[in-house]
């Protein structure tokens, strides 16, 4: 078992990487880096690398802090602590994109489909949907945008409907 604790029954937080170690005492287990890092002959695993192989949910990492940290406690006393909060945040925010792009992916392949979901999925990426929404009213340069593109977005979806025979109920 590795020493995920120090001699007085704590936690270790930033002792546990070779970036943020400040002990000689104890061993550095992971590396913040992207990739493994080998310093005089002993590589430290990039616990980011090991962050982003779960498939998971940004802050909702129970499945990884089990297998890694072995409770829960420590994993969330870690995303907690001052210099590390940062870097894991910075994680969390990489694997969010990573999930959205996946995600955007599947809809680009469902948008070439000839049914119901395919005319939906094309409407969301016509529509932009996966962009963050602006708080505010649109501009009348945004609205006269987005009439333009439904309309050519309607256009295009009335004669598909009609080429495959597709009628309104």
């Amino acid at each position: 078992m590795k020493p995920l604790k120090d001699s007085m029954g704590r936690y270790r937080l930033t002792s546990l990487f070779w970036e943020t170690r400040t002990s000689k005492d104890l061993e550095p287990l992971w590396t913040t880096k992207d990739e493994d890092y080998k310093v005089g002959g002993k590589t430290y695993p990039s616990l980011k690398a090991i962050y982003l192989s779960y498939h998971h949910v940004p802050k909702a990492e129970y499945e990884f802090a089990i297998h890694n940290f072995g409770s829960w406690a420590h994993w969330d006393a870690l995303t907690r602590s001052g210099c590390m909060s940062a870097i894991i945040e910075q994680w969390r925010e990489e694997l969010s994109v990573r999930i959205k792009c996946n995600a955007i992916k599947h809809i680009f392949t469902a948008s070439n489909e000839s049914s119901p979901t395919g005319v939906n999925a094309a409407r969301y990426l016509a529509e932009e949907g996966y962009l963050p929404k602006k708080a505010g009213r649109p501009t009348s340069k945004e609205k006269a945008r987005h009439l333009a593109i439904g309309n050519q977005v309607r256009s295009e979806f009335e004669d598909d409907a009609a080429r495959l025979n597709i009628t309104k109920h």
